[in-house]
């Protein structure tokens, strides 16, 4: 991750223009030149070299730019200022060239962890598409660590489409107090199916599980809190991270619960919905 000195080049070029730069966006027109060191993009995309002197290195330069007081407090009012614009063409607002670098700097910090108000912004403005090429430099950077090349799955009970994505942000199943801050799934089809049916289970309704197969858009990691805990490594397979995991396609052929695996699944949840010791690794 960057450390502060490396992010002091947008410092100093924000505090000569920040001011003018969110009256223009309160106004919906912007007419100055900011958008590099403003809504800044992953590295790889911009060629000019102000582009390139402000680019983002990667998701951790992201994550870091995001926890400065200043940059991450910035950029942050910059989107609830977009959002509180009564239009949302992107096109209108920033012209054509500065409203692709707006979704691609949107979709680089989604993609860091940050505030789930950048994925409503997407969402709103750009229908929900995120930048294809910010997907696939993040994806190539910071996974050394992991096990599995895919393909991966995740067990819910929405009903998603191929190109929806899924994001942190939600309350957890088992914990509802505990806002989870990273999206699970897995590279066995049959345990995002254990994940749907508990899903089902706790939704107490109708709820339908569904498993889709999905593709991470940013590092992951094994699930702490699987791995090393019961059997050592990670036998489940099992991974979470902090960045949208975009669906692919939908699985139909996984392996339902039998009506006693599936009452077994019952007991033990009821056992651990009322174990207030259990800590979720978040």
């Amino acid at each position: 991750m960057s450390s502060g000195p490396e992010l002091e080049r947008f410092v100093a070029a924000q505090d000569r223009v920040y001011s003018r730069a969110l009256d223009e966006i309160r106004r919906g027109a912007k007419r100055s030149h900011w958008m590099w060191f403003i809504f800044p993009q992953l590295a790889g995309l911009g060629r000019s070299a102000m582009a390139q002197h402000y680019a983002i290195a990667d998701l951790g330069e992201a994550q870091a730019y995001l926890a400065h007081p200043l940059l991450g407090a910035r950029y942050l009012e910059c989107v609830e200022a977009l959002q509180d614009l009564e239009r949302s063409d992107p096109v209108a607002v920033f012209g054509a060239v500065d409203a692709v670098k707006l979704r691609s700097s949107l979709t680089l910090f989604e993609l860091a962890g940050g505030s789930p108000l950048f994925g409503a912004a997407l969402a709103r403005w750009f229908d929900g598409e995120r930048d294809e090429q910010t997907l696939e430099l993040s994806s190539c950077r910071g996974r050394e660590d992991v096990l599995d090349e895919g393909p991966f799955f995740h067990g819910t009970i929405a009903e998603l489409r191929v190109g929806d994505f899924l994001s942190a942000g939600y309350r957890s199943n088992y914990r509802p107090e505990v806002v989870m801050n990273h999206i699970y799934f897995t590279a066995l089809v049959d345990g995002a199916g254990l994940a749907a049916e508990i899903a089902a289970e706790l939704a107490k309704s109708s709820a339908v599980p569904r498993v889709y197969s999905v593709e991470p858009t940013g590092p992951f990691e094994n699930d702490p809190n699987v791995t090393d805990k019961k059997f050592p490594g990670n036998p489940t397979r099992s991974y979470r991270s902090s960045a949208p995991l975009k669906v692919t396609g939908e699985i139909t052929d996984w392996a339902r619960l039998t009506p006693e695996a599936l009452q077994m699944w019952r007991e033990r949840l009821t056992v651990l919905r009322s174990d207030k010791g259990g800590e979720i690794i978040n």
